[in-house]
């Protein structure tokens, strides 16, 4: 028998081949659907391979058929380090996700890492898809980090933030030419130690060791005397007998610009014999503060005059830390018998300090000291004692 097609037939035999084909593999409409039907996430990275120390490191990756992964993370540690720390990928847009590494973990000589993921059957087991934490990704990191930076700084403060300070100084600036009055129109040899100052201060200063070095507050008391002639005090025009003086106190900052560069300000407020005086100062450290290195240190007080101070310290032998200096200065008043600035004053001085105990420290200054015009030297002595904790 002749079997005819007509164009229904024909339809018929091409569509009834697939339908059987297609109801096999139907998408699946929940998770568990999904599950049974055996369709795996895919998670694709691009892995890091280095970084800079202490600086956060962000990783992305593409995930397929997300629905099915409860939590994706990434499992790090610092290299050498026992446990891990887990983060947990975010979504970006669409299916791309990305995790941050934070930066205390990103410490040479490098970080270990792994993504991995928990089930959505709640199981609580994990998935790895990207190494594993028994065999991570090594990222190699390598620079300096802010971590390791305070660390070195603090083994030079032998691990001690804290330093409290208590210090007595005496300075005479010997003899020289002077008048007794401003009428007096002759010039005497004056007395020897005559012109001199003596100060005590106590102080307190916290490191902490970052971008803002160091900071601190002081107080202190200042007394000086007049040079004398035969005994008797010269007199200053306005103010004759009048002893020079300061009851202050001080705050200042250090802060760090650069490697080896470091600045700050000081602010002095006090009260004179002539009423409330305020001052202003600052310090430069080239080098490193508490180790070796060269400072530059001024300030100016009204009614009191200005110090300036140039210091190199070294510490070849950390028990016996030194330094040599020299201070240009007109304390401990600013005002000369004929109403011109008093005549400058230069101390050249070495500062050796014995450290004991880890803790304590016990420095003296001494130095020699002359004015302009001097006809005979004079000298300084100062003893400092801190303690660090």
């Amino acid at each position: 028998m002749r079997r005819t097609f007509t164009l229904a037939s024909l339809f018929a035999a091409v569509l009834f081949p697939l339908t059987p084909a297609a109801a096999e593999t139907p998408a699946p409409a929940t998770a568990a659907a999904a599950a049974q039907a055996g369709i795996a996430s895919r998670v694709l990275h691009w892995p890091k391979l280095s970084a800079r120390a202490g600086r956060p490191i962000s990783l992305t990756a593409h995930v397929s058929v997300d629905w099915k992964l409860e939590q994706l993370a990434v499992a790090a540690r610092t290299r050498g380090a026992e446990a891990y720390e887990t983060f947990p990928f975010r979504r970006v847009q669409g299916n791309e996700y990305a995790a941050v590494i934070p930066a205390h973990l990103v410490q040479p000589p490098g970080l270990e890492y792994a993504i991995v993921s928990s089930a959505v059957d709640g199981s609580g087991g994990t998935q790895a898809h990207f190494a594993s934490r028994e065999a991570p990704h090594a990222v190699n990191v390598y620079g300096y980090s802010d971590d390791m930076r305070e660390t070195d700084r603090l083994a030079v403060w032998r691990n001690h933030r804290s330093t409290v300070a208590l210090r007595g100084s005496f300075a005479s600036m010997g003899s020289r030419r002077e008048r007794r009055t401003t009428q007096d129109p002759l010039f005497y040899a004056s007395d020897e130690q005559s012109d001199r100052f003596y100060l005590a201060e106590a102080s307190y200063t916290y490191r902490p060791l970052a971008s803002i070095y160091d900071f601190g507050f002081g107080f202190g008391v200042m007394r000086g005397d007049r040079p004398a002639v035969a005994g008797t005090p010269i007199a200053w025009s306005g103010d004759a007998g009048s002893r020079p003086g300061l009851n202050y106190g001080w705050s200042d900052v250090n802060v760090e610009l650069i490697e080896y560069l470091t600045v700050g300000p000081r602010l002095l407020l006090g009260a004179s014999d002539r009423g409330f005086v305020a001052g202003v100062g600052g310090r430069v450290f080239i080098g490193t503060p508490g180790g070796t290195h060269f400072k530059i240190e001024g300030d100016a007080t009204q009614d009191i005059g200005y110090r300036t101070t140039f210091l190199f310290h070294w510490t070849t032998l950390p028990q016996f830390p030194m330094g040599l200096g020299l201070m240009l200065t007109n304390w401990p008043y600013a005002e000369d018998i004929n109403g011109g600035s008093r005549p400058q004053a230069a101390i050249m001085f070495y500062d050796v300090a014995v450290r004991f105990a880890e803790s304590n420290l016990v420095g003296v200054r001494i130095g020699r000291t002359n004015r302009s015009e001097s006809l005979k030297p004079g000298m300084l002595v100062d003893l400092t004692l801190a303690r660090e904790f």
